[in-house]
C-alpha cells in the first residue's frame, strides 16, 4: 500500500510539473520599441503600449503578473530621478495599477505566496499584486528579503533590466 501511495504522489508531481512547464513554455515576452511589450501566449501575439520608457520588467513564477518600470514618457527635467512602475495582469491583459515614484526603480522581487512584490528603490516598497496598493517596506521585510523571495526557474525572456544592480 505504501509503495502505491508513493507512486501516485510521484505521478501527480510529474503531471503537475509538466503542466507548469507547458504553461511557462506558452508565454513569451519581448520589448517592442522603447515603451511597448510584445506578449505571446497560447500562439496569440499582442503588443501593449505603456506611458514609460521601459528600463526593466519581471514576471512572477506563475506567469500571471508583470511589473514594469522606467522613466515617464513626459520626462520632468526638474526631477530626473522620477520613475514610474506598472503592475500588469498578464492573465486578463490589463493594468492593475501604475504610479510615479521620486526614486529610481532598479528591480522588482516577487515574494512567496504570490501576493506581494518588493520594488527595489532607494527605500524599498511593497506592491500588492491583487490591488496595486503600494506601501513603504519596513526594516523586517528588507532584512528577510532573501528568505521571502519566490523561487522558480523562469524563461530568460521573463525579465529584463537595462541597468542591472
Amino acid at each position: 500500500m505504501g509503495n502505491f501511495f508513493i507512486f501516485i504522489c510521484c505521478l501527480c508531481f510529474i503531471l503537475f510539473a509538466e503542466s507548469c512547464y507547458s504553461r511557462m513554455d506558452n508565454l513569451k515576452i519581448s520589448l517592442s520599441g522603447r515603451h511597448a511589450i510584445q506578449i505571446e501566449k497560447n500562439n496569440n501575439n499582442k503588443i501593449y503600449h505603456f506611458n514609460i520608457e521601459i528600463n526593466g520588467y519581471k514576471v512572477n513564477c506563475s506567469g500571471s503578473k508583470m511589473i514594469l518600470w522606467g522613466y515617464p514618457l513626459n520626462f520632468n527635467e526638474g526631477s530626473p530621478a522620477d520613475n514610474s512602475y506598472v503592475l500588469f495582469d498578464i492573465a486578463i491583459d490589463s493594468v492593475i495599477s501604475s504610479g510615479l515614484m521620486s526614486h529610481g526603480i532598479f528591480d522588482a522581487i516577487y515574494l512567496k505566496g504570490n501576493k506581494r512584490a518588493f520594488l527595489g528603490t532607494g527605500e524599498g516598497y511593497l506592491l500588492y499584486l491583487d490591488t496595486g496598493e503600494l506601501i513603504r517596506a519596513n526594516a523586517s521585510i528588507i532584512n528577510q528579503l532573501d528568505a521571502l523571495t519566490e523561487r522558480c526557474e523562469k524563461p530568460i525572456d521573463w525579465s529584463y533590466n537595462r541597468y542591472p544592480i
